[in-house]
């Protein structure tokens, strides 16, 4: 059997599908098919297919088939060829619509060098490349997932061997900090890089009030300087958000360019969009000018990359979505009461007075078997709690107070479903780590949310203040328990897919080697 996997992103690929219909259709291809084709709409007329399968029915086809015939995605290459699977690729192209870029073209090739799959640049050859796939000895899997990607970078990127280490200078936040970019800051500076690269951090911000702060940072900017005279690094690696964060990050990326220092920066700021647009002629021109003086600047969805290189024209923009660490999971049990689930600072912007509202709705309309778990802390949190007092929800609703690192995964283990109601965000961490324990999340679609959750297929999104549709969705994924079943195993599978750990840290290290060698 041929198992075609088109992936779960929201990008069609019909010019597959058809060649490969066209193909049975002449008797070029005779095998039984089978096509999980996502979020292609091209009406198949010769074999089966299903627009996305759970990840026991996905295991199960790529479990039974001979042949996987896919895209040109790291990950599903990766662990078809674990399987002992032969492998047919054929890259998307960006010419059809059916990705951003044409990167896929390189990985391809790239696998193909290595002998892991057989490559089709032209759809009208399927044929062809399928039965030279047959032909073909299965290389068996070497090791692990960490071999095969260095490969690839070896001969995307052309990395050779070198003694010397890239050093980089990591510089955000003092690390104490809670928050998503701390998150990710973790994730970044635990991971182990080998041997090729060098690691230090530079604090330029502390909780506390204004004086302390001005303080903070400008001890942190006399040090920086030293750092650049002692050519202490070749990259600097700035995390920024808006407000006081971005002018603090200005004046550093300023000093280093001054120095002829490489410059990287990640952009977080879930509310960036309103501080450019609401700013004076001022801020405008300073924003516009980081931009387009940093060597590369890091974003966390094709909105924002949009939206830099709407301001900033020449400005070399890279999308990198957050990631996960994947957990190993137990089956979900689907019960009969239903634990709804909000992570994330209690602040006006996340909604959570909206998401109270929506509860209240939904025990007006005689749903009770439910409740909710408010995880977080900040501004809001009396009246919030005054809220819940005053209209009778404390049987449905518990606040946790800030939840630890060491604290969340069994939150999440317990937990049925994510809801975070905000009204600006960029791609919350929380999101994907509740997808990576199989959980349908409701959100609302703004900033890059909508590349992580799926309307009707992971989730449900909604427009930022619409309790009623707020009030609907959680209706429905506690009622419609099949509903759940089938959005919990996709939250899991698109996490898999798009969001684990070895695919950002690959991105990641793609952009430390073109910004070093310049």
């Amino acid at each position: 059997m041929i198992f075609i996997t088109t992936g779960s992103r929201s990008f069609q690929f019909n010019r597959l599908l058809e060649a490969v219909d066209k193909a049975v259709e002449s008797g070029v291809i005779t095998d039984e098919i089978f096509a999980q084709i996502g979020s292609s709409n091209y009406q198949i007329k010769n074999y089966k297919y299903k627009d996305f399968l759970n990840h026991d029915e996905f295991n199960e086809k790529m479990k039974n088939c001979d042949i996987v015939l896919t895209h040109g995605g790291t990950g599903v290459i990766v662990n078809a060829v674990k399987m002992g699977k032969r492998v047919v690729a054929v890259p998307r192209l960006a010419k059809y619509q059916e990705v951003v870029d044409d990167h896929q073209i390189q990985l391809v090739q790239a696998f193909e060098k290595l002998g892991m799959v057989t490559a089709c640049y032209d759809c009208n050859k399927i044929g062809i490349a399928i039965e030279d796939a047959k032909g073909k000895e299965v290389k068996p899997y070497v090791s692990n997932t960490q071999t095969i990607i260095d490969s690839i970078d070896a001969l995307i990127c052309g990395k050779t061997e070198s003694k010397k280490k890239i050093r980089i200078l990591m510089c955000s936040s003092d690390r104490k900090e809670k928050g998503g970019m701390n998150s990710v800051i973790d994730q970044l500076m635990d991971h182990d890089w080998g041997d090729d690269f060098q690691f230090s951090y530079l604090a330029t911000h502390v909780t506390g009030n204004p004086l302390k702060k001005t303080f903070f940072f400008a001890n942190a900017y006399r040090k920086l300087k030293k750092l650049i005279k002692q050519d202490a690094f070749d990259i600097i690696y700035i995390h920024m958000s808006y407000k006081g964060s971005f002018y603090r990050k200005y004046y550093v990326t300023k000093l280093c360019k001054k120095y002829n220092k490489k410059v990287i920066i990640h952009l977080h700021g879930s509310e960036f969009k309103d501080f450019y647009n609401n700013g004076n002629s001022k801020r405008k021109a300073q924003i516009q000018e980081l931009f387009s003086i940093a060597d590369s600047s890091i974003v966390l969805g094709e909105e924002w990359k949009k939206f830099i290189l709407k301001i900033a024209p020449k400005a070399n923009v890279v999308v990198i979505n957050n990631a996960v660490a994947l957990p190993n999971i137990s089956a979900r049990v689907n019960r009969d009461s239903r634990t709804f689930l909000f992570l994330g600072a209690l602040i006006q912007r996340k909604g959570v007075m909206d998401l109270l509202e929506a509860v209240r709705q939904m025990k007006n309309r005689s749903v009770f078997n439910f409740r909710i778990l408010i995880a977080g802390s900040g501004a809001e949190e009396t009246r919030l709690r005054e809220y819940v007092k005053q209209n009778g929800l404390q049987s449905n609703v518990e606040f946790l107070g800030w939840i630890t690192k060491e604290q969340k995964p069994s939150l999440l283990a317990k937990a049925d479903v994510l809801v975070l109601p905000s009204y600006n965000e960029g791609l919350p961490i929380a999101i994907l780590e509740a997808m990576s324990y199989a959980l349908p999340i409701i959100s609302t679609n703004v900033g890059s949310i909508a590349e992580a959750v799926q309307e009707g297929v992971n989730g449900f999104l909604i427009a930022p203040g619409d309790i009623n549709a707020l009030a609907d969705s959680m209706v429905k994924l506690t009622v419609d328990t099949e509903l759940w079943e089938k959005e919990s195993s996709m939250s899991r599978m698109i996490c898999e897919e798009k969001f684990a750990e070895n695919v950002f840290f690959e991105n990641v290290e793609r952009v430390y080697l073109d910004v070093y060698r310049g």
